[in-house]
């Protein structure tokens, strides 16, 4: 009877055992998976199977086309299909008028004609603009749309300032004053 018990103690053990180094090398794959994917240290394309390899590529693909969108460090522009070398000149484009927008560094050569003279408009106007509000930027944003007019939606005066911004889609909203909403 002993002897019962001591191979079923055993056999315990050696399931214990075998079942904990299982569950290690799942736990062990998918974190190599999740590393490869979030392009983080660590990754080992070895130990991932076709499906995965093409889905860490395709997250690879796309981290490297947002960099290259929002002209961040790690942009390869080499790897971009035309479309997405398109939207990042358009991307680069924006960055340059708005940079000249708000009196920062930028290429005037690069803009139209009529960007240029919205940036020519904007720097006489934040020239006008009292010292206390010098320090909220230009007077009149990208669209057009400057500190005070009168909301034709709302009928109230635009004060609240709106940066441009870029949406998930990759459009980028050009930066815009708007009225405050109301308080209830």
């Amino acid at each position: 009877m002993k002897a019962v018990r001591r191979v079923f103690l055993l056999f315990l053990i050696l399931s214990a055992l075998t079942f904990r180094s299982s569950a290690q090398e799942r736990t062990s794959h998918s974190q190599n998976y999740q590393n490869c994917l979030y392009g983080l240290y660590g990754c080992d394309w070895t130990q991932l199977n076709n499906e995965e390899q093409q889905a860490v590529a395709r997250a690879a693909h796309s981290r490297n086309y947002q960099n290259c969108l929002y002209g961040l460090y790690g942009c390869d522009p080499r790897q971009l299909t035309n479309d997405e070398q398109q939207a990042v000149a358009r991307s680069a484009h924006s960055r340059n008028y708005e940079n000249c927008l708000y009196g920062l560094s930028c290429n005037r050569s690069e803009l139209t004609a009529s960007e240029a003279g919205a940036v020519s408009r904007s720097a006489a106007r934040s020239a006008t603009v009292p010292a206390e509000n010098s320090a909220a930027g230009p007077a009149c944003e990208e669209n057009g749309s400057c500190y005070g007019d009168i909301s034709g939606r709302t009928g109230r005066p635009k004060t609240v300032h709106v940066h441009g911004y870029y949406r998930k889609d990759g459009t980028y909203v050009r930066g815009h004053y708007r009225s405050a909403p109301r308080r209830h």
